[in-house]
């Protein structure tokens, strides 16, 4: 796939240029226009079943207004029907298909964020957390000068999330993880002890969880790897080899182990990167 063909190495990293632990959102955007459709692509047959399996008589219909006006892309803008996440309601969304790169690929846009697919067969998942990897979830973030940023998430639970942030200043790449990644049953993650990342030739790197409070009750938050000792772990993978992360349980010896292809990983990055360099503000 074209995207692929970029490698890490050329990765220019800002000075300065820096991605949040917490995930901030996209600069708040006025009360969207109301969305008009000229055109509106009907159900895809897989979720169109689901939601007659689902629907209870009348099913309820909503239209989710954007404050993105598009195309972003250079591709034919259109509306689409999707479900929502109860498989409850349908709602009607602005969509875009488009060609970059060779690769043709589906957006669906959001109030002030957007979800791309690259498969215009294919309705991408309005959320990050949905089952499933491989959709990328980009916006426009006040981080560095006419930026933009997009996620993917690359294990089942979408808990391991690659990320591609492009700006004035430069290119960052970072690897987000989230403590649901290491959970097995009731088991809570050990707090206190640090969480590794490494490549199979044994570079590596090492973070502990951050940690929030929420009414006193402590909860652990996302950690971020980023920076040169990550790009040196990404550009250390060879093919066929795997990127690792490793994190304790509570009343745990042994760590937890997750791991990606490398081939996966470096695919989706270089993805990642240049759906955000093609969207930011030049």
């Amino acid at each position: 796939m074209p995207f692929f063909r970029r490698a890490i190495a050329v990765l220019a990293l800002a000075t300065g240029l820096s991605l949040p632990t917490a995930l901030s959102a996209a600069n708040p955007a006025p009360s969207a226009p109301a969305l008009i459709c000229p055109a509106t692509a009907s159900l895809p047959a897989d979720l169109a079943a689901i939601a007659k399996a689902k629907a209870k008589p009348g099913i309820e219909r909503e239209t989710v207004n954007t404050s993105i006006t598009g195309p972003l892309l250079g591709g034919t803008l259109g509306c689409i029907e999707t479900l929502d996440a109860s498989g409850s309601k349908i709602a009607v969304m602005r969509s875009e298909e488009f060609t970059l790169q060779g690769v043709k690929g589906r957006i669906v846009y959001n109030e002030n964020s957007i979800s791309i697919a690259l498969d215009p067969t294919r309705l991408p998942r309005r959320v990050l957390s949905g089952i499933g990897a491989g959709d990328y979830h980009c916006n426009w973030p006040p981080i560095g000068t006419n930026s933009a940023r997009c996620i993917v998430g690359i294990d089942p639970g979408a808990d391991m999330r690659l990320i591609g942030l492009a700006a004035n200043e430069g290119q960052v790449a970072a690897l987000e993880v989230y403590p649901e990644l290491f959970r097995t049953g009731t088991d809570a993650v050990d707090a206190d002890k640090p969480v590794r990342l490494y490549n199979s030739a044994g570079a590596s790197m090492e973070l502990r969880w951050d940690k929030g409070q929420m009414v006193y009750i402590q909860f652990l938050k996302s950690l971020m790897f980023e920076g040169a000792p990550f790009v040196a772990i990404i550009n250390g993978l060879k093919p066929g080899e795997f990127l690792s992360v490793e994190a304790f349980e509570r009343g745990k010896d042994k760590p937890s182990i997750r791991r990606a292809e490398a081939s996966v990983v470096i695919g989706h990055l270089n993805t990642a990167l240049a759906l955000a360099e093609a969207l930011r503000k030049k």
